[in-house]
């Protein structure tokens, strides 16, 4: 899957486009979810009750969207690079997954990218000598 040998896997790069477009719809999406807390203060319906209810929580999920949104940015570019520090975050990135996935009773996470996940770790983990 690369082009020539001192070139990028082109791996590399469309997982660099999927952590970089992850990063900035999870960002946007969270600070979606802060609004939506945020503009239902006041209100007295059911609806917005229930969100107030469950907004401590909501500012855990969409402070930790916006950590994680940077953070896969982040990734992004070290993968752009094919810098080897990029590649130590995608492996926590991938053990945070499988930690959050178990430790929720299957609850949070898809499994099919969990899965997706792992292989691409061992894969990337398998021509580490192209990272620098």
């Amino acid at each position: 899957m690369q082009t020539q040998n001192n070139k990028r896997p082109i791996s590399a790069f469309i997982l660099a486009w999927l952590f970089l477009l992850g990063g900035v719809f999870g960002i946007i999406g969270s600070i979606l979810t802060l609004v939506i807390v945020l503009s239902t203060s006041g209100s007295t319906d059911v609806a917005s009750i229930q969100i107030q209810n469950l907004k401590g929580m909501s500012f855990l999920v969409g402070g930790s969207g916006v950590v994680m949104g940077i953070l896969s940015i982040i990734v992004a570019y070290g993968l752009f690079k094919m810098k080897r520090w990029a590649l130590v975050l995608l492996t926590i990135f991938a053990a945070t997954e499988i930690v959050l996935f178990f430790a929720t009773s299957f609850q949070i996470g898809n499994p099919v990218f969990l899965l997706i996940m792992i292989v691409l770790t061992i894969y990337f983990w398998m021509i580490r000598e192209k990272f620098n």
